[in-house]
Parts: structure tokens; C-alpha cells; sequence
């Protein structure tokens, strides 16, 4: 198993000054390989934002803590989005999870706050 994607909505610098609506595309959409992924950017450029955002819908259990703060979301925007896509599962039938879509060997976990 592997994240295959993200999507981020309105999360930290990765959005557009308005509200999120269904058929909004993402400010972000990323793609990773089933191998290692590097993220390289210059300071400031997002890949924090982009690390924080899976460790907040995966809520690990690291020591660093992590919670939602108004800094959290784009600008004057009340709302954001986080979308991860993993894959990779061995031959899985499809179920409904409280927060994500399993099957086709494929899980999707949407996060809204």
C-alpha cells in the first residue's frame, strides 16, 4: 500500500480566496510513485504544508503534535479540504469506511475541516 495522491483545498498557502464548492478543483493535486518520493522546494514554497496535511488526516501519533490552527487555512477562508489517495492493496472488495472509499484496490480519505 502506498499514497498515490493528495489533493489540498484552501490548506495553508495552497488555495484561492474563495469557498469550497463540489466541483472546485484542488490547489493542489499531487501525484507519488509506489517507490521513494522526494518533495524539494525553496523556503516557503509548501512542502511542510504538504507533509502536515497526511499526518493530520492520518492522525499519527508522533511527538509532534498536531491539531487544526487558523493558520491552517488560506487566508480569510473558513473552510479547507484534504484528500489522500492510496493504492496498492492486494485484491480487496469494495466497503464504505465513515471517511473514505475502499476498492478496485484503491482507499480515498477525505478530510473536510
Amino acid at each position: 500500500m502506498y499514497l498515490s495522491n493528495i489533493k489540498l483545498w484552501n490548506f495553508r498557502k495552497f488555495g484561492i480566496p474563495s469557498e469550497i464548492l463540489p466541483d472546485t478543483k484542488p490547489s493542489l493535486d499531487l501525484d507519488f510513485n509506489s517507490g521513494l518520493n522526494v518533495i524539494i522546494g525553496e523556503n516557503d514554497s509548501g512542502k511542510t504544508a504538504i507533509i502536515d496535511a497526511i499526518k493530520l488526516v492520518l492522525k499519527t501519533h508522533s511527538y509532534d503534535y498536531i491539531k487544526v490552527d487558523d493558520d491552517d487555512f488560506y487566508g480569510e477562508c473558513s473552510r479547507f479540504r484534504i484528500e489522500l489517495t492510496f493504492r496498492g492493496f492486494a485484491s480487496m472488495r469494495r466497503c464504505i469506511l465513515p471517511n473514505g472509499l475502499l476498492g478496485m484496490g484503491m482507499l480515498r480519505i477525505l478530510h473536510r475541516f
